[in-house]
């Protein structure tokens, strides 16, 4: 049985809530709203677990997941220990790990959105009917691996739902990928 959150129960920011209602809002509101927002991306675990310490603070009836509730979403999650590095040649920079986090920048840097994986060493994917190696994978020859993302969590701010950022995020991450040279993503949620 669901436990309903009761308003006072919420985290309340120091910022003012939202003057709309996501579901009554039409397409030029949207697209002012999203228009403001700035997209920034993280290289470290402990800002993305905070980013996530923060929805739930927030969302706490959004990210709790109790069995037979309905909701497949929880907040707390553990790093996968043996993360492998990659090379983005756009930024020129090494990683193991990235967080996609939106950011309203009319109500004070305020996150509303966060996303992101991490990387690590798979068996190279194979044909599910033949079994052979599906060329075009980057293979590690000496070992028949490959560099693969696997996703954390993705939580949006409920009030800047149904404006794109969902998908904004995945064509962002499909990008980032193929700049790191990574060929497929495993998602854990």
């Amino acid at each position: 049985m669901s436990k309903k959150v009761n308003k006072e129960m919420r985290y309340i920011p120091n910022i003012d809530p939202v003057p709309w209602d996501v579901n009554n809002l039409d397409k030029e509101t949207k697209k002012q709203i999203k228009s403001r927002l700035v997209a920034a991306i993280i290289h470290d675990e402990d800002e993305y677990r905070a980013l996530l310490s923060y929805f739930h603070k927030k969302f706490p009836d959004l990210m709790d997941y109790k069995y037979g509730d309905g909701k497949q979403f929880q907040w707390k999650y553990l790093s996968y220990p043996d993360k492998i590095e990659v090379y983005d040649k756009v930024a020129k920079r090494k990683f193991d790990m990235y967080g996609l986090v939106y950011y309203d920048s009319k109500r004070d840097m305020e996150p509303v959105a966060v996303g992101g994986s991490y990387f690590r060493t798979i068996g190279a994917i194979r044909d599910p009917w033949t079994h052979q190696i599906i060329p075009g994978q980057k293979i590690n020859k000496h070992t028949t691996t490959i560099r693969a993302g696997r996703g954390y969590r993705l939580f949006i701010d409920p009030n800047y739902r149904r404006m794109g950022l969902a998908q904004d995020q995945w064509l962002t991450e499909a990008q980032l990928y193929r700049d790191c040279d990574i060929y497929y993503q495993r998602e854990r949620q």
